[in-house]
């Protein structure tokens, strides 16, 4: 049996984690299409507005570039195309499928279009970029349309989205703590002085979303 026919028999998860880690080192390359993400759904306090009805804390870059490797061989390829599907999809977490159908999406707004539609667009395409790890782009669609919801009075999506802005900031710091301060102790519990966060503007500001929220309402269990 081929090693690539061997390859097809291996748990899929691993064998498109393997595909990202193996691409990423043979580079390069050819971008392919990204799939239409499905319909998001609006958030119902938002819609009585404009008359609507009701990886690794330690990578510096959220995605590594896939190119076409140089290789031929079989297995390559077959690694290099689970790769690139991948890459494209819906995946939670690895797939930049949805970034890229948000993105258009956001892009094809009107000045005049209904201000639910544009919350929805801009929190659909925040989430889709926190999840694929591009922090800094994700805070910023947030802070972006927090406003519309404080204006709307919709204490919901006020702190649904003010938690979203809060988990950006601690991510953030995470990885700036990480990466400034690596050492052998990190991540290792039980936690010791040296795996300390010593830059904490970052996750301080994270701390005064939340703490804000707790204010307004002590039973939020998700700002706790």
């Amino acid at each position: 049996m081929s090693r690539a026919r061997a390859l097809l028999f291996l748990p899929l998860p691993f064998v498109l984690v393997a595909a990202e880690a193996v691409v990423a080192q043979q580079q390069a390359g050819r971008p392919a299409a990204a799939p239409v993400a499905p319909a998001p759904t609006m958030m119902n306090g938002m819609n009585g507005m404009n008359g609507g009805s009701g990886g690794s804390c330690c990578m510096p870059n959220a995605t590594v570039a896939l190119t076409k490797p140089a290789d031929d061989q079989p297995k390559t390829l077959v690694l290099y195309d689970l790769a690139m599907k991948l890459r494209t999809s819906l995946a939670p977490f690895l797939g930049n499928g949805a970034v890229a159908e948000f993105t258009k999406r956001v892009a094809a707004l009107q000045p005049n279009s209904p201000l639910a539609m544009v919350f929805t667009m801009h929190k659909s395409l925040g989430d889709a970029l926190l999840a694929v790890g591009e922090i800094e782009a994700a805070e910023k669609q947030f802070e972006m349309i927090l406003p519309m919801a404080t204006a709307a009075k919709d204490m919901n999506a006020s702190r649904t989205i003010a938690r979203s802005m809060a988990m950006c900031w601690m991510r953030l710091g995470e990885r700036q703590n990480c990466l400034g301060r690596h050492n052998q102790n990190s991540c290792l519990f039980p936690l010791q002085s040296a795996t300390l966060h010593i830059n904490q503007k970052k996750n301080r500001r994270a701390i005064q979303i939340l703490m804000k929220i707790l204010k307004t309402d002590s039973s939020n269990l998700a700002s706790m």
